[in-house]
């Protein structure tokens, strides 16, 4: 028809797709054979939805007497953001004991192997503390290390990212890649809900012996 485009080709065509429009206009796509894709009404073409979180935990030391650390135990995290400024869910947690005036040295900020990431994002909590962390830094993706010399009165002065929410769900870490055998995708309350296993019945398998 006149005015149609194409968005996206090459998906499974024996299950109709489901598509679902989130609050900021950004269009979800499921089969429930294929990935889940998502569109933001200006790219090219619909790309994977979400963004898979750090595969392991940054690396932190500590150091020097030039920092701002207060002594006690700290808790560190770092995540990715593309280019839309969409957040993936944090790494896995890095604990870190400091003395007063340390600084933290963190390392092994891994690239993201999502093209769309253009950023990363470092956190940590306040002393002693474990169920909110605060913004530390922006880097660029390609950036695998930095030094942290912020006092805990500073960090906390930033942005803050709640680790649950008030009923013990899941907050910092709400942005799971969604799966991709799920068949239907629906909003409510600015949550995204997958559904409906496809039974796929098409095509053949082959067996080899002695494979896993």
């Amino acid at each position: 028809m006149p005015g149609e485009a194409t968005l996206e080709t090459g998906l499974a065509t024996f299950h109709p797709p489901s598509f679902a429009v989130t609050p900021d206009a950004r269009l979800l796509i499921a089969t429930g054979i294929d990935a889940a894709r998502m569109w933001n009404g200006v790219s090219a073409a619909p790309y994977l939805a979400g963004i898979p979180a750090p595969a392991a935990a940054p690396t932190v030391g500590v150091s020097g007497a030039g920092g701002g650390a207060t002594a006690g135990v700290y808790k560190m995290y770092f995540r990715y953001i593309d280019e839309d400024s969409f957040p993936g869910n944090l790494s896995p947690i890095a604990s870190v004991t400091a003395v007063a005036n340390n600084q933290f040295d963190w390392s092994a900020l891994t690239d993201s192997t999502n093209a769309r990431v253009t950023k990363k994002e470092l956190y940590r909590s306040l002393v002693g503390a474990t169920k909110v962390v605060y913004l530390v830094t922006t880097l660029d993706d390609a950036t695998t290390v930095y030094t942290d010399t912020l006092t805990d009165t500073t960090l906390s002065a930033n942005a803050k990212l709640p680790i649950l929410n008030p009923d013990e769900s899941a907050f910092a870490n709400q942005f799971t890649v969604p799966p991709d055998d799920m068949s239907v995708v629906t909003l409510f309350q600015d949550r995204a809900f997958w559904a409906v296993p496809v039974v796929y019945d098409e095509g053949t398998v082959t067996a080899t012996t002695g494979l896993t």
